[in-house]
Protein backbone atom coordinates (compact mmCIF):
# COMPACT_ATOMS: atom_id res chain seq x y z
CA UNK A 1 0.00 0.00 0.00
CA UNK A 2 1.48 3.14 -0.86
CA UNK A 3 0.64 5.34 2.28
CA UNK A 4 2.14 2.28 4.06
CA UNK A 5 5.17 2.62 2.48
CA UNK A 6 5.11 6.13 2.46
CA UNK A 7 5.15 6.37 6.16
CA UNK A 8 7.79 4.17 6.50
CA UNK A 9 10.09 6.13 3.81
CA UNK A 10 9.63 9.51 6.31
CA UNK A 11 10.32 7.36 9.34
CA UNK A 12 13.43 5.99 7.65
CA UNK A 13 14.23 9.21 6.07
CA UNK A 14 14.14 10.95 10.06
CA UNK A 15 15.68 8.34 11.75
CA UNK A 16 18.55 8.30 9.55
CA UNK A 17 19.00 11.66 10.95
CA UNK A 18 18.62 10.45 14.91
CA UNK A 19 22.40 11.14 16.98
CA UNK A 20 22.79 7.11 18.14
CA UNK A 21 22.23 6.37 14.08
CA UNK A 22 24.52 8.97 13.12
CA UNK A 23 27.24 8.17 16.22
CA UNK A 24 27.30 4.44 14.88
CA UNK A 25 27.53 5.18 11.04
CA UNK A 26 30.67 7.20 12.41
CA UNK A 27 32.25 4.72 14.14
CA UNK A 28 32.02 2.14 11.45
CA UNK A 29 28.72 0.16 11.97
CA UNK A 30 27.44 -1.06 8.49
CA UNK A 31 24.03 0.48 7.47
CA UNK A 32 22.67 -3.14 7.32
CA UNK A 33 23.69 -3.50 11.18
CA UNK A 34 22.29 -0.23 11.95
CA UNK A 35 19.01 1.23 13.60
CA UNK A 36 16.12 -0.50 11.34
CA UNK A 37 12.26 0.16 11.31
CA UNK A 38 10.13 -2.48 13.37
CA UNK A 39 6.76 -0.64 13.17
CA UNK A 40 4.93 2.78 12.30
CA UNK A 41 1.94 3.70 14.08
CA UNK A 42 -0.16 6.55 13.19
CA UNK A 43 -3.17 8.74 14.64
CA UNK A 44 -6.11 10.66 12.16
CA UNK A 45 -6.44 10.46 8.84
CA UNK A 46 -3.49 8.00 7.09
CA UNK A 47 -3.22 10.23 4.24
CA UNK A 48 -2.63 13.66 6.30
CA UNK A 49 -1.62 11.98 10.04
CA UNK A 50 -2.17 14.16 12.90
CA UNK A 51 1.15 11.82 14.14
CA UNK A 52 3.66 9.07 13.06
CA UNK A 53 4.89 7.18 15.82
CA UNK A 54 7.78 4.79 14.34
CA UNK A 55 10.01 2.32 16.47
CA UNK A 56 14.03 1.88 15.62
CA UNK A 57 15.32 -0.88 16.67
CA UNK A 58 18.98 -2.18 16.81
CA UNK A 59 19.88 -5.37 18.96
CA UNK A 60 18.24 -4.62 22.72
CA UNK A 61 17.63 -0.80 22.08
CA UNK A 62 14.76 0.75 20.93
CA UNK A 63 14.27 4.36 20.12
CA UNK A 64 10.28 5.54 19.78
CA UNK A 65 10.26 8.59 17.74
CA UNK A 66 7.73 11.08 15.93
CA UNK A 67 8.57 11.63 12.05
CA UNK A 68 6.24 14.66 11.83
CA UNK A 69 7.02 16.47 15.46
CA UNK A 70 9.13 14.71 17.18
CA UNK A 71 9.79 17.43 19.98
CA UNK A 72 5.90 17.47 20.43
CA UNK A 73 4.71 13.69 20.55
CA UNK A 74 3.75 11.54 23.87
CA UNK A 75 5.99 8.60 22.63
CA UNK A 76 9.32 10.26 21.88
CA UNK A 77 11.21 8.82 24.59
CA UNK A 78 14.86 8.65 24.36
CA UNK A 79 16.71 5.40 23.61
CA UNK A 80 15.57 2.39 26.04
CA UNK A 81 17.92 -0.58 26.71
CA UNK A 82 16.89 -4.13 26.97
CA UNK A 83 13.55 -6.24 25.95
CA UNK A 84 11.99 -6.39 29.79
CA UNK A 85 12.08 -2.57 29.59
CA UNK A 86 10.10 -2.15 26.52
CA UNK A 87 7.13 -4.38 26.50
CA UNK A 88 4.60 -4.64 23.47
CA UNK A 89 2.02 -3.16 25.85
CA UNK A 90 4.66 -0.05 25.93
CA UNK A 91 5.36 0.36 21.96
CA UNK A 92 2.56 -1.23 20.67
CA UNK A 93 -1.20 -1.95 22.43
CA UNK A 94 -0.99 0.73 24.48
CA UNK A 95 -0.51 3.09 21.43
CA UNK A 96 -3.07 1.21 19.65
CA UNK A 97 -5.54 1.54 22.22
CA UNK A 98 -4.79 5.32 22.85
CA UNK A 99 -5.71 5.88 19.32
CA UNK A 100 -3.35 4.95 16.76
CA UNK A 101 -3.67 2.89 13.87
CA UNK A 102 -0.94 0.17 12.30
CA UNK A 103 0.73 1.41 9.32
CA UNK A 104 3.61 -1.49 9.40
CA UNK A 105 5.15 -3.98 11.33
CA UNK A 106 8.37 -5.91 10.01
CA UNK A 107 7.28 -9.38 9.16
CA UNK A 108 9.23 -11.17 11.40
CA UNK A 109 8.43 -8.73 15.02
CA UNK A 110 4.82 -10.75 14.83
CA UNK A 111 6.19 -14.11 15.75
CA UNK A 112 7.59 -12.81 19.33
CA UNK A 113 4.39 -10.32 19.47
CA UNK A 114 2.14 -13.71 18.92
CA UNK A 115 4.18 -15.29 21.31
CA UNK A 116 3.87 -12.40 24.33
CA UNK A 117 0.19 -11.95 23.16
CA UNK A 118 -0.43 -15.92 24.08
CA UNK A 119 1.31 -16.19 26.99
CA UNK A 120 -0.72 -12.62 28.16
CA UNK A 121 -3.87 -14.54 27.73
CA UNK A 122 -3.02 -17.87 29.68
CA UNK A 123 -2.53 -15.96 32.39
CA UNK A 124 -5.92 -13.50 31.66
CA UNK A 125 -3.43 -10.81 31.57
CA UNK A 126 -4.18 -8.59 28.75
CA UNK A 127 -3.50 -4.67 30.01
CA UNK A 128 -4.96 -3.28 26.77
CA UNK A 129 -7.97 -5.52 25.04
CA UNK A 130 -8.95 -3.01 22.98
CA UNK A 131 -5.05 -2.29 21.52
CA UNK A 132 -4.86 -6.46 21.06
CA UNK A 133 -8.41 -6.40 19.22
CA UNK A 134 -7.03 -3.76 16.93
CA UNK A 135 -3.79 -5.80 16.37
CA UNK A 136 -5.78 -8.90 15.62
CA UNK A 137 -8.25 -7.29 13.18
CA UNK A 138 -4.61 -5.96 11.34
CA UNK A 139 -3.26 -9.05 11.08
CA UNK A 140 -6.46 -11.02 9.68
CA UNK A 141 -6.93 -7.77 7.25
CA UNK A 142 -2.93 -8.64 6.33
CA UNK A 143 -2.49 -12.40 6.25
CA UNK A 144 -0.69 -12.41 9.22
CA UNK A 145 -1.79 -16.03 10.52
CA UNK A 146 -0.20 -19.05 12.65
CA UNK A 147 0.37 -21.07 9.79
CA UNK A 148 2.57 -18.25 7.97
CA UNK A 149 4.29 -17.51 11.44
CA UNK A 150 4.93 -20.98 12.05
CA UNK A 151 6.58 -21.84 8.40
CA UNK A 152 8.03 -18.83 7.86
CA UNK A 153 9.64 -17.78 11.62
CA UNK A 154 9.22 -21.37 13.70
CA UNK A 155 6.02 -20.12 15.48
CA UNK A 156 5.12 -22.60 18.02
CA UNK A 157 2.16 -20.46 20.16
CA UNK A 158 -1.52 -20.60 19.81
CA UNK A 159 -3.41 -18.97 17.39
CA UNK A 160 -4.42 -15.91 18.95
CA UNK A 161 -7.36 -15.02 16.43
CA UNK A 162 -8.54 -17.88 17.62
CA UNK A 163 -8.46 -17.13 21.60
CA UNK A 164 -9.58 -13.55 21.41
CA UNK A 165 -12.69 -14.42 22.88
CA UNK A 166 -11.56 -15.52 25.91
CA UNK A 167 -11.14 -12.36 27.21
CA UNK A 168 -13.99 -12.18 29.03
CA UNK A 169 -16.10 -9.48 28.01
CA UNK A 170 -19.12 -9.00 30.98
CA UNK A 171 -19.41 -10.67 34.22
CA UNK A 172 -22.82 -10.55 35.85
CA UNK A 173 -22.26 -10.59 39.88
CA UNK A 174 -25.59 -11.90 41.45
CA UNK A 175 -26.00 -11.92 45.29
CA UNK A 176 -29.27 -13.20 46.98
CA UNK A 177 -28.80 -11.44 50.57
CA UNK A 178 -30.22 -15.16 52.02
CA UNK A 179 -28.26 -17.30 49.87
CA UNK A 180 -25.18 -15.70 48.77
CA UNK A 181 -24.10 -14.64 45.50
CA UNK A 182 -21.92 -16.06 42.05
CA UNK A 183 -20.54 -14.37 39.67
CA UNK A 184 -21.81 -15.60 35.81
CA UNK A 185 -19.26 -14.69 33.04
CA UNK A 186 -21.63 -13.72 29.91
CA UNK A 187 -22.97 -15.06 27.13
CA UNK A 188 -24.26 -18.38 29.27
CA UNK A 189 -26.25 -20.95 28.07
CA UNK A 190 -29.74 -20.45 29.90
CA UNK A 191 -30.24 -23.48 31.10
CA UNK A 192 -26.80 -23.44 33.23
CA UNK A 193 -27.47 -19.82 34.17
CA UNK A 194 -31.23 -20.99 35.42
CA UNK A 195 -29.14 -23.73 37.73
CA UNK A 196 -26.77 -21.43 38.60
CA UNK A 197 -29.49 -19.03 40.10
CA UNK A 198 -31.06 -21.65 41.67
CA UNK A 199 -28.29 -22.79 43.37
CA UNK A 200 -28.46 -19.65 45.45
CA UNK A 201 -32.34 -19.32 45.88
CA UNK A 202 -32.81 -17.16 42.62
CA UNK A 203 -35.85 -19.06 40.06
CA UNK A 204 -35.61 -16.75 37.62
CA UNK A 205 -33.40 -14.51 35.15
CA UNK A 206 -35.39 -11.55 34.77
CA UNK A 207 -33.55 -9.99 37.31
CA UNK A 208 -32.90 -6.21 36.80
CA UNK A 209 -29.57 -4.63 37.63
CA UNK A 210 -29.22 -3.17 41.03
CA UNK A 211 -31.06 -4.37 44.01
CA UNK A 212 -34.55 -5.42 43.93
CA UNK A 213 -37.07 -5.07 47.89
CA UNK A 214 -36.19 -8.98 48.07
CA UNK A 215 -32.80 -8.27 48.37
CA UNK A 216 -31.50 -9.75 45.23
CA UNK A 217 -29.14 -7.65 43.03
CA UNK A 218 -26.99 -7.65 40.18
CA UNK A 219 -24.21 -5.74 39.03
CA UNK A 220 -21.87 -6.03 35.93
CA UNK A 221 -18.25 -5.59 35.12
CA UNK A 222 -16.74 -5.34 31.66
CA UNK A 223 -13.17 -7.71 32.15
CA UNK A 224 -12.01 -5.87 28.48
CA UNK A 225 -12.47 -2.21 26.21
CA UNK A 226 -15.20 -3.92 24.01
CA UNK A 227 -17.29 -5.44 27.14
CA UNK A 228 -16.76 -1.57 28.84
CA UNK A 229 -18.18 0.17 25.64
CA UNK A 230 -21.11 -2.76 25.26
CA UNK A 231 -22.13 -1.97 29.23
CA UNK A 232 -22.31 1.80 27.99
CA UNK A 233 -25.33 0.86 26.08
CA UNK A 234 -26.94 -0.53 29.23
CA UNK A 235 -29.77 0.55 30.56
CA UNK A 236 -30.18 1.68 34.08
CA UNK A 237 -32.09 -1.13 35.10
CA UNK A 238 -31.07 -4.01 32.49
CA UNK A 239 -32.52 -7.61 33.41
CA UNK A 240 -30.13 -10.45 33.18
CA UNK A 241 -31.77 -12.13 30.18
CA UNK A 242 -31.03 -8.85 28.18
CA UNK A 243 -27.75 -8.61 29.36
CA UNK A 244 -26.64 -12.13 28.11
CA UNK A 245 -28.48 -11.89 24.87
CA UNK A 246 -26.52 -8.80 24.45
CA UNK A 247 -22.78 -10.47 25.44
CA UNK A 248 -23.83 -13.55 23.54
CA UNK A 249 -24.77 -11.36 20.13
CA UNK A 250 -21.42 -9.57 20.30
CA UNK A 251 -19.48 -12.96 21.41
CA UNK A 252 -21.07 -14.95 18.83
CA UNK A 253 -21.10 -12.08 15.74
CA UNK A 254 -20.66 -13.81 12.31
CA UNK A 255 -17.09 -13.73 11.31
CA UNK A 256 -18.03 -11.73 8.60
CA UNK A 257 -19.35 -8.72 10.22
CA UNK A 258 -17.04 -9.61 13.75
CA UNK A 259 -14.40 -6.75 13.13
CA UNK A 260 -17.09 -4.21 11.84
CA UNK A 261 -19.00 -4.67 15.30
CA UNK A 262 -16.54 -4.52 17.24
CA UNK A 263 -14.81 -1.11 15.91
CA UNK A 264 -18.36 0.11 16.18
CA UNK A 265 -18.84 -0.51 19.53
CA UNK A 266 -15.33 0.54 20.64
CA UNK A 267 -15.92 3.99 18.42
CA UNK A 268 -19.55 4.20 19.94
CA UNK A 269 -21.38 3.77 16.95
CA UNK A 270 -24.29 2.25 18.87
CA UNK A 271 -26.36 4.11 20.52
CA UNK A 272 -28.36 1.71 22.79
CA UNK A 273 -28.98 -1.47 23.82
CA UNK A 274 -31.96 -2.05 21.46
CA UNK A 275 -30.04 -0.74 18.71
CA UNK A 276 -27.84 -3.11 18.91
CA UNK A 277 -29.46 -6.24 16.84
CA UNK A 278 -30.82 -3.56 14.37
CA UNK A 279 -27.05 -2.76 14.15
CA UNK A 280 -25.89 -6.36 13.63
CA UNK A 281 -28.79 -7.43 10.79
CA UNK A 282 -28.19 -4.45 8.85
CA UNK A 283 -24.53 -5.14 8.85
CA UNK A 284 -25.11 -8.90 7.61
CA UNK A 285 -27.58 -7.93 4.85
CA UNK A 286 -24.38 -5.52 3.51
CA UNK A 287 -21.87 -8.17 3.69
CA UNK A 288 -24.83 -10.53 1.88
CA UNK A 289 -23.97 -11.01 -2.06
CA UNK A 290 -27.63 -12.76 -2.32
CA UNK A 291 -31.46 -12.66 -0.91
CA UNK A 292 -34.44 -14.83 -0.41
CA UNK A 293 -37.58 -14.70 1.14
CA UNK A 294 -39.57 -17.73 1.91
CA UNK A 295 -43.00 -17.31 2.54
CA UNK A 296 -45.74 -20.10 4.90
CA UNK A 297 -49.13 -19.48 6.00
CA UNK A 298 -50.17 -19.11 9.64
CA UNK A 299 -53.31 -20.82 11.44
CA UNK A 300 -54.51 -19.61 15.16
CA UNK A 301 -57.10 -20.16 17.80
CA UNK A 302 -59.12 -18.31 20.09
CA UNK A 303 -59.54 -19.24 23.80
CA UNK A 304 -61.96 -17.75 25.64
CA UNK A 305 -61.65 -17.91 29.28
CA UNK A 306 -65.10 -17.27 30.27
CA UNK A 307 -66.84 -20.18 28.12
CA UNK A 308 -63.98 -22.49 28.45
CA UNK A 309 -63.78 -23.23 24.74
CA UNK A 310 -61.44 -22.74 21.60
CA UNK A 311 -62.45 -21.09 18.68
CA UNK A 312 -60.81 -21.21 15.24
CA UNK A 313 -59.28 -17.65 14.70
CA UNK A 314 -60.05 -16.65 10.53
CA UNK A 315 -57.61 -14.99 8.42
CA UNK A 316 -59.24 -11.37 8.70
CA UNK A 317 -58.65 -11.96 12.47
CA UNK A 318 -55.15 -12.66 12.37
CA UNK A 319 -54.32 -9.74 10.02
CA UNK A 320 -56.31 -7.44 11.87
CA UNK A 321 -53.90 -8.08 14.97
CA UNK A 322 -50.53 -8.06 12.59
CA UNK A 323 -49.16 -5.61 14.80
CA UNK A 324 -49.24 -7.25 18.61
CA UNK A 325 -48.20 -10.51 17.28
CA UNK A 326 -45.42 -8.54 15.68
CA UNK A 327 -44.72 -6.74 19.49
CA UNK A 328 -45.26 -10.58 20.60
CA UNK A 329 -42.89 -12.21 18.33
CA UNK A 330 -40.23 -10.40 19.24
CA UNK A 331 -40.45 -10.34 22.96
CA UNK A 332 -40.73 -14.39 22.55
CA UNK A 333 -37.27 -14.48 20.57
CA UNK A 334 -34.17 -15.58 22.01
CA UNK A 335 -31.92 -14.07 19.33
CA UNK A 336 -32.95 -12.39 15.81
CA UNK A 337 -30.71 -14.31 13.94
CA UNK A 338 -31.22 -17.94 13.59
CA UNK A 339 -28.91 -18.96 11.07
CA UNK A 340 -26.90 -20.01 13.99
CA UNK A 341 -28.63 -23.02 14.49
CA UNK A 342 -28.27 -24.22 11.01
CA UNK A 343 -25.81 -26.91 10.15
CA UNK A 344 -26.72 -28.80 6.99
CA UNK A 345 -26.24 -28.33 3.66
CA UNK A 346 -24.82 -24.52 2.38
CA UNK A 347 -24.40 -23.41 6.45
CA UNK A 348 -21.58 -21.45 5.40
CA UNK A 349 -23.17 -19.24 3.16
CA UNK A 350 -26.07 -18.36 5.68
CA UNK A 351 -25.26 -14.80 7.01
CA UNK A 352 -29.22 -13.82 8.38
CA UNK A 353 -32.46 -15.75 9.03
CA UNK A 354 -35.02 -13.30 10.32
CA UNK A 355 -38.47 -15.32 10.73
CA UNK A 356 -41.55 -12.24 10.68
CA UNK A 357 -44.58 -11.26 8.91
CA UNK A 358 -45.85 -9.69 5.55
CA UNK A 359 -49.22 -8.50 4.82
CA UNK A 360 -50.52 -9.23 1.49
CA UNK A 361 -54.32 -8.33 0.78
CA UNK A 362 -56.16 -9.11 3.82
CA UNK A 363 -53.92 -12.25 4.96
CA UNK A 364 -51.03 -12.10 7.45
CA UNK A 365 -48.01 -14.80 6.20
CA UNK A 366 -45.01 -16.38 7.91
CA UNK A 367 -41.93 -14.65 6.62
CA UNK A 368 -37.73 -16.08 6.66
CA UNK A 369 -35.36 -13.06 5.23
CA UNK A 370 -32.25 -14.90 4.08
CA UNK A 371 -29.29 -13.02 3.18
CA UNK A 372 -26.46 -15.18 1.81
CA UNK A 373 -22.96 -14.70 0.70
CA UNK A 374 -23.76 -16.62 -2.36
CA UNK A 375 -26.82 -18.33 -4.23
CA UNK A 376 -27.34 -21.61 -2.57
CA UNK A 377 -27.72 -24.81 -5.36
CA UNK A 378 -30.89 -26.35 -5.32
CA UNK A 379 -29.80 -29.37 -2.80
CA UNK A 380 -28.53 -26.84 -0.79
CA UNK A 381 -32.01 -24.71 -0.88
CA UNK A 382 -33.94 -28.01 -0.31
CA UNK A 383 -32.11 -28.59 2.66
CA UNK A 384 -33.17 -24.86 3.84
CA UNK A 385 -36.67 -25.23 3.65
CA UNK A 386 -36.63 -28.32 5.67
CA UNK A 387 -34.41 -26.65 8.23
CA UNK A 388 -37.66 -23.85 8.41
CA UNK A 389 -40.84 -26.21 8.02
CA UNK A 390 -38.46 -28.15 11.05
CA UNK A 391 -38.66 -24.73 13.03
CA UNK A 392 -42.14 -23.56 12.28
CA UNK A 393 -43.05 -27.55 13.44
CA UNK A 394 -40.94 -28.64 16.37
CA UNK A 395 -38.55 -24.96 16.71
CA UNK A 396 -39.08 -21.77 16.74
CA UNK A 397 -43.01 -22.16 15.76
CA UNK A 398 -44.11 -24.38 18.28
CA UNK A 399 -42.65 -22.28 21.27
CA UNK A 400 -44.46 -19.33 19.84
CA UNK A 401 -47.63 -20.92 19.46
CA UNK A 402 -47.81 -21.58 23.15
CA UNK A 403 -47.51 -17.60 23.59
CA UNK A 404 -50.82 -16.07 24.78
CA UNK A 405 -51.72 -12.97 22.86
CA UNK A 406 -53.97 -10.85 25.15
CA UNK A 407 -57.28 -9.56 23.13
CA UNK A 408 -59.72 -7.74 24.78
CA UNK A 409 -62.36 -10.80 24.92
CA UNK A 410 -59.85 -13.57 24.15
CA UNK A 411 -56.34 -15.02 23.77
CA UNK A 412 -54.93 -15.56 20.49
CA UNK A 413 -52.72 -18.20 20.06
CA UNK A 414 -50.83 -18.24 16.40
CA UNK A 415 -48.66 -21.26 14.72
CA UNK A 416 -46.51 -21.17 12.32
CA UNK A 417 -47.24 -24.89 10.97
CA UNK A 418 -50.14 -26.64 10.04
CA UNK A 419 -50.44 -30.57 9.67
CA UNK A 420 -52.92 -30.22 6.24
CA UNK A 421 -51.75 -31.28 3.08
CA UNK A 422 -51.87 -27.25 2.08
CA UNK A 423 -49.21 -26.31 4.49
CA UNK A 424 -46.29 -24.88 1.99
CA UNK A 425 -42.98 -23.26 2.08
CA UNK A 426 -42.65 -21.19 -0.89
CA UNK A 427 -39.99 -18.45 -2.15
CA UNK A 428 -40.46 -15.11 -3.50
CA UNK A 429 -41.39 -16.08 -7.21
CA UNK A 430 -43.23 -18.92 -6.11
CA UNK A 431 -45.31 -16.83 -4.19
CA UNK A 432 -45.85 -14.82 -6.85
CA UNK A 433 -47.79 -17.23 -9.19
CA UNK A 434 -49.57 -18.91 -6.33
CA UNK A 435 -51.24 -16.00 -5.42
CA UNK A 436 -51.29 -14.58 -9.28
CA UNK A 437 -49.76 -11.17 -8.54
CA UNK A 438 -47.06 -8.88 -10.03
CA UNK A 439 -43.44 -9.36 -8.13
CA UNK A 440 -43.87 -5.90 -7.25
CA UNK A 441 -46.66 -6.38 -4.57
CA UNK A 442 -44.16 -8.80 -2.87
CA UNK A 443 -41.84 -8.25 -0.60
CA UNK A 444 -43.19 -5.26 2.32
CA UNK A 445 -46.68 -4.82 1.57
Amino acid sequence: MKLTNDHKKLAEKVMKELPLYRENMRDGVPEEENFHIDQVLYRGDPRDPEDIMALAVRDDTFIMFSPLTPEKTPYNYPPMFGPEICTYDDLLFGPLEDGYDISFIQTDVHESIWADVGEDMARDNIQYPGGVQKYIAYCKENGITQAMLREKHGYTGIDITERKGEMQMVTAIITNQDKGSLKLELPMDKYKMACALDSIGIHKSSISSGADRNGISVQYTAGNDLGRHLLALFPEEVSLDDANKAADMVENAHPAVREDLEQYLLYDQIRCMEDLPKEINQMLIAASAAHETYYFPLTGKLWDDEYGEELKAGQRRIAANEDIIRERFQQYLDRDNMAAYYNDAGADKLLLADWGFEAVGEELYGTVSVYLTEPMTEEEESALREWISGQNSDGLGEGFEQQAIELDEYELYVSFWDSGKGYYIKNEAEMEDYLGISGQQMGGM
